[in-house]
């Protein structure tokens, strides 16, 4: 009985001690594991004397990361729920005068919030053509088209076409508060940074983090100005009328001609026949004159 007691004993100790080995090992797991993120995390790693060492731009990442996380979702999540749709549209039209039309068209530019943007009115073979192009006030494109299309007396084609690029706008204003994030913990390592070598790595790095949030907000910048303003281009080509040119339209004038050029015709036969007959006549008379001469001087001799 006694010795059972003791290997009972013996195996309750192995237990505990086991049970301490396994606590252990665990709570050392998780405190190395939290000390390798923070090394992965954290872009500044010290030396004896405290000074900056180095800097990796994923570091400043997960930095970025551990810091401003929830704030880039909650503003990135606020942005999501407005609306970026770029809107463009094309008419092609009859109109009675073109150049009044242009000028139509450029009053309502200026009445829906835009401008003219492009003009070009050609001719070629009594036949006028042109292209306008215009934006408006995104928020009056289709009164705008309609507008435009009461100034032409017939409408070939019309084509609307709207672009969701919500997705997209949304991306890049994420990235561009996390390279914000980013540029802002640089700012703060370049402050406590002691060594030239050290200044001189965070401020490369800063110079390539710049250049990516200046490509992102001229990309917003782009998008913003697409999605606000909507563009309309106008093919406009004149109608066909009938121009009488009074200087050449002159019927009386025509039939003195005419009158005049069957005189001229009449004299021309006469002065043929004229001819005629004088040429002939002197080829005529002296061939009739040999004819019977010699018919004479035969018959003379003969007898």
């Amino acid at each position: 009985m006694k010795l059972l007691k003791k290997h009972i004993a013996v195996i309750a100790i192995i237990v505990v001690v086991l049970f301490i080995s396994v606590l252990s090992s665990g709570l050392f797991g998780q405190i190395s594991g939290s000390n390798a993120s923070f090394g992965n995390g954290e872009f500044v790693t010290k030396s004896t004397n405290d000074s900056v060492l180095a800097i990796a731009p994923e570091s400043a990442s997960s930095y970025t990361e551990l810091g401003m996380t929830d704030q880039v979702i909650s503003q990135s999540e606020e942005n999501a729920t407005e609306q970026y749709i770029i809107k463009t549209g094309s008419l092609e039209m009859v109109v009675n005068d073109i150049d009044e039309t242009t000028s139509q068209l450029v009053n309502l530019a200026q009445v829906f919030g835009g401008t003219v943007t492009n003009r070009y009115i050609y001719s070629y073979d009594q036949a006028k053509s042109g292209t306008v192009e215009l934006t408006v006030d995104q928020a009056d494109f289709e009164t705008a088209i309609n507008a435009i299309k009461e100034l032409g007396t017939r409408i070939i084609s019309e084509n609307v076409n709207a672009d969701d690029v919500t997705e997209t706008v949304v991306d890049i204003q994420a990235r561009l508060e996390n390279k914000q994030a980013e540029e802002q913990a640089y700012l703060d390592i370049l402050q406590k940074a002691t060594k030239v070598e050290d200044i001189l790595n965070i401020q490369y790095y800063l110079s390539m983090v710049r250049g990516e949030i200046e490509s992102y907000q001229a990309s917003l910048e782009y998008y913003e100005n697409h999605t606000n303003q909507a563009s309309i281009i106008v093919y406009l080509t004149e109608a066909t009328s009938i121009i009488l040119d009074s200087d050449t339209f002159q019927p009386w004038q025509t039939v003195k001609d005419s009158v005049q050029t069957v005189v001229r015709l009449f004299q021309g036969l006469i002065l043929n026949i004229i001819e005629v007959i004088i040429v002939g006549g002197s080829i005529l008379i002296p061939a009739v004159i040999i004819y019977f001469g010699g018919r004479l001087i035969y018959r003379k001799y003969k007898k």
